[in-house]
């Protein structure tokens, strides 16, 4: 039996997953590679998100290995005598063997640990189809409703634990974990996919483009203000919303709609990292771009104004939108609320676009009064916030 062979969310004997590769459990080996991680569900809580290490010395070795080795692993969990789900494969994030941090662990493994590993979904991972999915493949309510979550701490971070209750992250896992029936390794990780694409402290993650699910969230949620939002997490939370019908359980069943059907480039993502490095290059260089630049700035990001930054000279007021795109060419896209204020605005408002973003020589194109000069394509998306798209060869027109 090949690893190809087998379906997320089936159990297999253990005569079927030696096959796999291993004759032992825990860590199977194959020549001096490991190739398979067969894991007690019991002594594995935490798991595929969390795989903990014992004090055997066999098994501690076999760890060593795979923190070392690294890359992916095919990934079965014992539920009963006999019977290993599979449950695809993870790859390797990092590893502790602090005390502070393997006691948070201990309890629920109910043994001592000498390590905890953790791991992700590998890249192109399928949805769990049966573990963590309804049976006609869509994610099950509760998964997608934990991703809404999980948006919302990513994207206004400690005032969003704070704004719900909670006093540390450990503390808003657990409990945000407990209410939807979600494993609390799973809500960290869920907001930490969402993390590259938002202005917080950590980078997330930053090395593989978000899946058509997390893509839907933010579609579906980007435009929404921090009160609104909260007032959408706390009837997840606390009132079960999602549930059953209504206008948030029918934007659940459209997240979480055969997922592996929808498939997507990584252009949003890639959209988002550029739209950074953007935004730091204008910061970096706005004095040198434009002396209309070179007021008192204010950043406005994290407010949805619908632009960027606010630059106050003294005498008046610049409205400054930033996008970025990662080479020469593309066009850009405005939502309803920035095409709105560059209506009212008017010469006040600014676009800034940062060719080459992420290099080390960006350039700038800047346009005043982006609606006065530039035709844009009026165009839907599924949160039903309207955008204005202005084509490259619309920018080309007014390039400096």
């Amino acid at each position: 039996m090949e690893i190809s062979d087998l379906k997320i969310g089936n159990p297999y004997s253990w005569d079927q997953v030696k096959k796999c590769g291993g004759e032992e459990t825990f860590l199977g080996k194959r020549g001096n590679k490991i190739v398979v991680a067969t894991l007690n569900g019991k002594k594995n809580p935490e798991a595929p998100e969390v795989m903990v290490v014992g004090d055997k010395a066999k098994n501690r070795k076999r760890a060593e290995e795979f923190c070392q080795q690294k890359g992916s692993l095919p990934i079965f969990i014992k539920e009963r005598r006999n019977k290993w789900t599979y449950y695809g494969k993870y790859e390797f994030e990092r590893f502790t063997d602090e005390p502070d941090e393997l006691k948070k662990h201990q309890n629920e493994a109910n043994r001592n640990l000498t390590r905890v590993i953790f791991l992700r979904p590998a890249e192109g991972q399928k949805p769990n189809v049966k573990v963590n999915a309804d049976d006609d493949g869509r994610m099950a309510a509760n998964r997608v409703a934990a991703l809404i979550v999980c948006y919302f701490l990513s994207r206004f971070d400690a005032e969003a634990r704070k704004s719900l209750g909670y006093a540390t992250w450990n503390d808003a896992y657990a409990s945000i974990g407990k209410a939807l029936k979600v494993n609390p390794t799973s809500i960290k990780n869920m907001r930490d996919e969402f993390d590259p694409i938002h202005q917080n402290n950590r980078k997330g993650w930053h090395q593989r483009p978000l899946r058509p699910s997390r893509v839907d969230v933010v579609e579906k949620f980007g435009e929404l203000a921090q009160t609104e939002m909260l007032e959408i997490v706390k009837g997840i939370l606390w009132e079960k919303a999602f549930e059953g019908e209504g206008e948030l359980g029918d934007i659940v069943v459209q997240i979480g709609s055969g997922e592996e059907k929808k498939p997507r480039n990584s252009v949003y993502v890639n959209r988002s990292g550029t739209g950074r490095a953007a935004e730091e290059a204008f910061l970096k260089n706005r004095k040198e771009i434009n002396v209309i630049f070179c007021g008192n700035l204010s950043d406005k990001r994290d407010e949805g104004c619908g632009y960027d930054f606010e630059i106050d000279d003294g005498a008046e007021k610049t409205f400054v939108e930033i996008k970025g795109l990662d080479g020469e060419t593309g066009g850009v896209c405005f939502s309803s609320k920035e095409w709105d204020q560059a209506k009212t605005l008017g010469g006040l408002y600014w676009l800034v676009l940062v060719r080459n973003a992420s290099s080390s020589s960006p350039s700038f194109q800047c346009v005043q009064a982006p609606v006065e000069k530039l035709v844009a394509r009026k165009s839907f998306v599924q949160r039903v916030q309207i955008l204005w798209n202005v084509a490259e060869k619309e920018l080309r027109k007014h390039h400096l």
